[in-house]
């Protein structure tokens, strides 16, 4: 288990289709982060080992997050 003390922008989850933990990460909507995870999860490398980005949404609490779930 992730302890969130440790970064409080990450937290882990369960996804519900399979029950497969992943971890949902904060960042900034004015930030390049979820764009450049979003082009990291298209290489096909083998030489990539970054975290695949499964989604990204708004965060429904504050409109200048997105949630990153990896």
């Amino acid at each position: 288990m992730f302890n969130c003390l440790q970064n409080p922008y990450i937290m882990d989850a369960k996804r519900r289709s399979d029950g497969e933990w992943v971890a949902i990460k904060q960042c900034h909507r004015r930030s390049n982060e979820l764009n450049i995870a979003r082009y990291l999860t298209t290489l096909k490398d083998d030489k990539n080992h970054c975290v695949p980005l499964l989604d990204a949404f708004a965060d429904p609490l504050n409109p200048s997050v997105m949630l990153m779930v990896m």
